[in-house]
């Protein structure tokens, strides 16, 4: 199936130049457009693989913020073409995740470059995409409670379950220090569990945990540890725990769970 390119191009000499060198490098070019809005419209329509977009347009909206509504809206890549641009044109344009820049005039080996770096890049954002939300389907489907823990020990992600069992919802844990809702005595464990995850990047069986509920008892758990820091789906160091081992107030056990 071949790739199809859509052109935004408001200089007809120049447009039709870009054709004829896609037509070498085999790309197929549905449509070109000459201004932001129709460029959007037909995004829309045609659903190309790659847009291909002259930052400097004629018109209301300029390349930039058609790139920045294409991006948000299709999740399509878009690779910006200019002559030149000013500091002020190019900072706007590095905000809107742009997948390459092609400075004209080019050479097809350049423009075929651009469009294949582009199209391998945004393949694997998307099957990096998949695998993190397969990650948080697994998690969030189970009944295990689990956290995504950063090198610091700061919480990234905290799975539903766990609010059913210490009162703390996922918003009230992200971005919070683990050891924050821990027993003193834990403390000095999970910092070295988080240490030796980071060290030694193997798994860590039987770690105690005695989490402080939002009530003011506290839960013991037990769990295990893994460094998935390098996988890009979760990037963290994964606390499992499948159960609780009790539930005390301070002072006095309660009944076991």
């Amino acid at each position: 199936m071949e790739t199809r390119v859509l052109i935004v191009e408001d200089d007809r000499v120049i447009a039709q130049d870009i054709q004829q060198t896609l037509a070498r490098l085999g790309y197929a070019y549905p449509m070109v457009v000459s201004s932001g809005e129709e460029a959007i419209q037909r995004t829309a329509d045609l659903k190309p693989d790659l847009v291909l977009m002259d930052i400097q347009l004629k018109g209301s909206m300029d390349g930039i913020e058609a790139a920045q509504q294409i991006r948000a809206c299709f999740d399509i890549p878009v690779v910006y073409l200019t002559a030149y641009a000013d500091d002020l044109t190019l900072r706007r344009a590095r905000i809107t995740g742009p997948f390459g820049y092609i400075l004209k005039p080019f050479e097809d080996r350049e423009l075929h470059s651009v469009i294949e770096m582009a199209l391998q890049r945004h393949e694997m954002e998307q099957a990096l995409a998949r695998s993190g939300e397969q990650f948080r389907a697994l998690v969030e489907g189970a009944s295990d409670i689990a956290m995504v823990l950063d090198g610091s020990g700061v919480i990234r992600y905290a799975s539903p379950a766990l609010e059913h069992v210490i009162g703390y919802g996922p918003k009230e844990l992200g971005g919070r220090r683990i050891f924050k809702f821990l027993h003193a005595d834990s403390v000095p464990e999970v910092q070295g569990v988080v240490e030796r995850c980071v060290r030694d990047r193997v798994p860590i069986q039987a770690i105690v945990l005695l989490f402080r509920h939002k009530d003011g008892s506290w839960c013991s758990f037990e769990g295990t540890a893994q460094n998935l820091l390098d996988r890009p789906a979760v990037r963290g160091i994964v606390l499992s725990c499948p159960c609780i081992i009790e539930k005390r107030w301070i002072g006095k056990w309660a009944t076991r769970m």
